[in-house]
């Protein structure tokens, strides 16, 4: 992006609008609310006077900010920071754009009004057909948001894992999504004496100045192989389900414990089949049997591990219930 100039950045700044995260700073002081949505509609849209005065108030009705005449002639420091953020996003829509970057855009208003303001980004996103990408650290937030759409987490700059937004919470696959939704804080007292937990083998983030080699989560992840992990960057795999994840052991071993899976049901239809004690029937038996102890170790060495944390109702009632209140799980 660094490298566009001239008439593609243009376009590119229409197409694609961000909302920041800090309400109080995001907005000029100096301006109006009216100077500020009027920059961008005499720009881009050629739009003055009384056209620009009418596009302004649908504009801000929009958003849920009446009465808009009003507010028009108000500063910044005249309203709330969850009216602000309004102003912002009715900022962004000035200029009809394709997509819209929601960085943190809930993170600095009052708890109250955060799910209005999530309601409102989904709302347009749905009603306006424009891609809104909310950027977040808030696993209760994102859920709530992404309802029907899709999670993509990143760590380092990285992204490690894609999938639905219930898929993830229900089965993160990567060890570092799985953390992250381990570290939710609950309210029950129920699902914090069950909870399992990930124990990473690091506290300490890496800089991005000097990011590890390999994958950049192998020194604080409990399932790094060393040979593997610490050398080859992973990439982007795809799963079964619509999922991509970037983890060399979480890719593999759930390849393996899907053969492993059909392997057993393959041997179990046909073992009927077979003759009684005659070579077929011994081997179809060995299979099903190895593939039913695969399974069987798969399943208890993850549970021993802590790599999928249990109680797939609990973390998503935990999920809804910590966006209402404000307390989201943080894995740096």
């Amino acid at each position: 992006m660094w490298r566009t100039k001239g008439d593609d950045l243009a376009r590119f700044r229409r197409a694609v609008q961000i909302v920041h995260q800090d309400p109080y700073a995001s907005l000029n002081p100096s301006r109006t609310i009216a100077q500020t949505l009027a920059a961008p509609l005499g720009k881009h849209k050629k739009l003055h006077g009384r056209g620009a005065r009418a596009a302004m108030i649908a504009l801000l009705e929009r958003v849920g900010l009446t009465p808009a005449e009003d507010l028009l002639v108000k500063y910044p420091h005249q309203l709330s920071g969850g009216q602000r953020q309004r102003v912002s996003i009715a900022r962004a829509l000035t200029v009809d754009p394709r997509v819209i970057v929601a960085d943190e855009a809930v993170s600095m208003v009052d708890v109250s009004i955060r799910i209005s303001l999530l309601d409102l980004l989904h709302s347009l996103s749905r009603e306006l057909r424009v891609a809104t990408v909310l950027i977040t650290h808030d696993l209760a937030v994102a859920r709530y948001f992404a309802r029907g759409g899709r999670i993509a987490v990143m760590y380092l700059g990285r992204v490690v894992e894609l999938a639905d937004t219930e898929s993830l919470v229900a089965d993160p696959a990567h060890p570092y999504a799985v953390a992250l939704i381990a570290a939710i804080p609950e309210a029950d007292p129920t699902i914090t004496r069950t909870k399992e937990r990930v124990m990473l083998r690091s506290a300490e983030v890496p800089s991005l100045l000097a990011l590890p080699s390999g994958c950049t989560f192998h020194p604080r992840c409990p399932l790094s192989e060393a040979g593997l992990c610490d050398i080859v960057v992973p990439a982007l795999e795809d799963l079964p389900g619509g999922r991509s994840v970037a983890c060399h052991v979480a890719v593999r071993d759930r390849a393996a414990f899907r053969v492993a899976i059909l392997v057993l049901i393959a041997a179990l239809v046909m073992l009927p089949f077979q003759p009684p004690a005659s070579a077929e029937f011994v081997v179809t038996a060995l299979a099903a049997f190895i593939g039913l102890v695969f399974v069987g170790v798969v399943a208890l060495l993850t549970r021993l591990s802590g790599s999928r944390p249990p109680k797939t109702v609990d973390r998503a009632r935990g999920l809804r219930s910590n966006v209402r209140n404000g307390r989201s799980g943080r894995e740096e």
